[in-house]
């Protein structure tokens, strides 16, 4: 009998994990939903935007994490402002939240959303100073209205402290 109870209080308890997990990532990709109204509801209004176009726009958007919107919106506010941005490449990169973003910037750059002047060969060759928005990535800065994301939350100021825009915290 005693095996049986804890082979139910295993169950529970992953279904209790599985639960949490799904309200979690749901909650993180509600935060994405204001942009993707955005941009249909910008698709729709400028004729310059083909068919094709929209339906390119609309599956890469569908396919990017709210991290990576965050950080085609500091990529472009840095380019739009000329703020200063680390300028040297990173030739490692450690700690989860930075190997995270790194990755997500990495992911972009193949996708050609996020440009550099230097080539990047793998997520921890980036410069954050060259990169910048181009092609989609630029479009969907515009269409997503990008400008307007608040950097506020922990998600923010670590892509900020990662482009070296903000010096990290002690």
């Amino acid at each position: 009998h005693v095996r049986k109870g804890e082979q139910r209080a295993k169950k529970k308890q992953k279904d209790e994990i599985e639960i949490y997990a799904e309200k979690a990532q749901k909650e993180y990709e509600e935060r994405k939903l204001q942009y993707i109204a955005n941009l249909y509801a910008n698709i729709a209004f400028d004729d310059s935007i083909s068919c094709e176009m929209a339906d390119k726009l609309l599956k890469i958007s569908s396919e990017l994490t709210y991290r990576q919107l965050i950080i085609l919106s500091v990529i472009g506010f840095a380019q739009t402002s000329g703020v200063h941005r680390k300028s040297e490449t990173y030739t490692n990169v450690s700690g989860l939240n930075n190997v995270t973003i790194a990755s997500e910037i990495f992911d972009l750059y193949r996708k050609s959303l996020v440009f550099s002047d230097q080539a990047i060969l793998d997520a921890a060759g980036i410069n954050p100073s060259q990169l910048k928005l181009g092609g989609y990535g630029a479009l969907l800065y515009n269409l997503m209205e990008l400008p307007k994301f608040p950097f506020v939350d922990r998600c923010a100021i670590d892509v900020l402290n990662f482009l070296g825009i903000l010096m990290p915290t002690k």
